[in-house]
């Protein structure tokens, strides 16, 4: 076995889950929130994704299942939220940075609205490229498997409302 760094996972070194099933509480930027999805057994979820705000422990965070539509108002977030949830390492997902949170428990710190203030939080977190994140995460199981990646261009990209989707 090695001897991992005490100030976390240094080059090379993949930052492992806990082996604890203990509550933890996280304090997450919001960069992510997956379209809903239906589910059998959480009904319609949704998968948010975000970086650690904490100094200690900088690392992407996966919350899986939220039932967004079931928060109270007042629970509610938005991309560049700052919430606390607590949660537990999700041991059905492999991915280091999936979580299981207990969404009754979010609390909302607040919204970072301008550039400058996410800034710092989202510079350290951009990789080269999706093809070097997917072929980490095809060869290593323990890769990182969420990035932040600036696209080479943005040129025709176009939304459009999903038809399917009530308000």
């Amino acid at each position: 076995m090695t001897q991992l760094s005490l100030f976390g996972p240094g080059d090379g070194e993949p930052e492992r889950k806990p082996s604890s099933d203990d509550l933890v509480r996280l304090r997450v930027l919001i960069t992510v929130k997956a379209a809903p999805n239906p589910s059998e057994k959480y009904g319609e979820t949704v998968c948010i994704a975000g970086l650690s705000v904490d100094l200690s422990q900088r690392r992407w965070i996966r919350l899986y299942p939220i039932n967004f539509r079931d928060l109270s108002f007042n629970d509610r977030f938005c991309k560049y939220d700052i919430i606390s949830v607590d949660a537990r390492p999700a041991r059905q997902d492999q991915r280091r940075e999936s979580w299981k949170p207990y969404p009754e428990t979010i609390s909302n710190e607040g919204h970072l609205r301008a550039w400058e203030p996410r800034r710092p939080h989202l510079d350290r977190h951009i990789e080269g490229s999706m093809c070097s994140l997917f072929r980490n995460t095809r060869d290593h199981a323990a890769a990182q498997s969420l990035a932040l990646v600036r696209p080479k261009d943005v040129s025709g990209f176009k939304v459009e409302p999903h038809p399917g989707l009530d308000p």
